[in-house]
C-alpha cells in the first residue's frame, strides 16, 4: 500500500483544460477554449525542431544556453537572471518550492485567476488569500495589498489577467509596491504580454528586475509564439531567487526540440506580426457580436475575449459545443455568468459569431 499521501494533496482541484488538445485531422471542430495561436507555430520553428529531432538521442543543453543568451540580448538582462521552464507553469511552481515552507506562509492573488497559483500555494501547503476582481474585471490592488501581512511570501499577479485579459496601470502597480514589504516576492505573470495594445499604460517586469526590486516576470512561448505543445517558458529573476531555483530545478527541464523551436520563433518577427494582426481583427469581431447579444466584454489585452452575460452561460456553452464550437465555460473559471473565447482564424471567428447568434436564445443570453 505504501506510505500515506498527504491529505491536503487529495483536496487539490485538478487542472481542467479547455478542450482535449488532440483533434482528428479534417475535424470540423473549432477550438476556442485554450488560448492557443490559431495560426499554428512559426514555420521557422517547425523547421528548427525537425532538425533538432535528428539529435533526439542526445541530452539537451541543461542550461538552455543559446536560448537564454538570445533572450539576454533581446531584453538587456544578464543571462544569469533569465531562467527557462517546462512552460512558465514550472517556474511558478519552482518559485513556490524555494520560497514557501509551512502552512503559516501566505500567498496572495486575485479571484478568479489562473488555477496554478492556487496549486502552488496548496501543494506546500501554504495559506492562500484572494481578493475579488473589481466590477470591470480588473485586479483590485488596494484590496490585495490589504491582505498582505507579516507571513506573506508571494503575490501572483497575471498582467494581462487570465481569464479576463485586463491590465493594471503602471501607476497602480507602483503604488501597490510602495504599500507592501520588500520581503514579499511579486510575480508578474506576463504570459499574454505580446498582445498588449499600444495604448496600454501597463508595467513591465523588466523595469523592476533591472532596478533590483523583489519582482519576477514570467513569459511563455505557448501563446503568441504558437508553441504550447513544446512546453517552454522563461522568466526574469532577481539574482538571489534565480540562484535558488537553479539549485532546485530538474537538470534537463526543457527539451532540445523546444529550445530549438523557441529560438527560431523568437527570430521570426514576420510570424509574430501576423499573429498580432489576426488577433486584433478577430477580437473586434467577437466583441462586436457579444455586445450585440447583450453581453459585457472586459477590456482585454490578451488573445481572448471575456464575455459576461449577467446570467449562467452553461446552456449557451453546451449549445455551441453541439455545433462543434468549443469555448471555455465560465463555471470552471469561477465566473459562471461568463465565457472566455479565444480569438481564432478569420474563418473560425465567423463560425463562432454565426453560431452564438443562433444559440443565444436557447442559451438564455438575451
Amino acid at each position: 500500500m505504501g506510505a500515506p499521501i498527504r491529505p491536503h494533496i487529495l483536496r487539490l482541484r485538478p487542472y481542467v483544460q479547455g478542450k482535449p488538445s488532440v483533434i482528428s485531422p479534417g475535424s470540423d471542430i473549432v477550438k476556442l477554449a485554450s488560448n492557443e495561436n490559431p495560426l499554428g507555430p512559426s514555420p521557422r520553428a517547425v523547421e528548427a525542431m525537425a532538425r533538432a529531432a535528428e539529435r533526439a538521442h542526445q541530452y539537451p543543453d541543461g542550461g538552455g544556453t543559446l536560448l537564454r543568451e538570445e533572450l539576454s540580448q533581446r531584453f538587456d538582462l544578464p543571462a544569469g537572471q533569465i531562467l527557462l521552464g517546462n512552460g512558465s507553469d514550472e517556474l511558478l511552481r519552482m518559485i513556490g518550492a524555494v520560497v514557501l515552507e509551512s502552512p503559516e506562509d501566505e500567498v496572495v492573488c486575485a479571484t478568479p485567476t489562473f488555477l496554478v497559483y492556487e496549486h502552488t500555494a496548496h501543494v506546500v501547503p501554504a495559506t492562500l488569500k484572494q481578493a475579488p476582481l473589481t466590477d470591470d474585471f480588473r485586479h483590485d490592488l488596494p484590496a490585495m495589498a490589504a491582505l498582505i501581512g507579516p507571513q506573506t511570501k508571494i503575490v501572483f499577479l497575471a498582467n494581462p489577467h487570465n481569464p479576463t485579459g485586463t491590465v493594471v496601470t503602471r501607476g497602480e502597480f507602483e503604488r501597490f509596491l510602495e504599500r507592501i514589504p520588500a520581503t514579499v516576492w511579486v510575480v508578474l505573470d506576463e504570459a499574454y504580454c505580446e498582445f498588449l495594445r499600444d495604448n496600454a499604460d501597463s508595467p513591465t517586469s523588466l523595469d523592476y528586475v533591472r532596478q533590483g526590486r523583489p519582482v519576477v516576470g514570467l513569459r511563455t512561448f505557448s501563446k503568441a509564439y504558437g508553441l504550447a505543445g513544446a512546453r517552454c517558458g522563461y522568466g526574469f529573476f532577481p539574482r538571489d531567487l534565480a540562484d535558488a531555483i537553479e539549485r532546485a530545478r530538474q537538470p534537463f527541464n526543457v527539451n532540445a526540440l523546444a529550445q530549438a523551436g523557441c529560438l527560431a520563433a523568437l527570430r521570426d518577427h514576420e510570424f509574430l506580426d501576423r499573429t498580432l494582426a489576426n488577433n486584433r481583427s478577430g477580437m473586434r469581431r467577437i466583441e462586436e457580436r457579444v455586445r450585440r447579444l447583450g453581453g459585457q466584454v472586459s477590456d482585454s489585452h490578451a488573445n481572448f475575449v471575456f464575455a459576461d452575460f449577467g446570467r449562467p452561460t452553461a446552456d449557451l456553452v453546451s449549445a455551441l459545443e453541439a455545433k462543434s464550437i468549443y469555448v471555455r465555460g465560465g463555471a470552471g473559471l469561477g465566473c459562471p455568468n461568463a465565457m472566455r473565447i479565444t480569438v481564432g482564424t478569420p474563418e473560425e471567428v465567423e463560425r463562432f459569431c454565426a453560431a452564438i447568434e443562433d444559440c443565444a436564445v436557447l442559451g438564455g443570453a438575451r
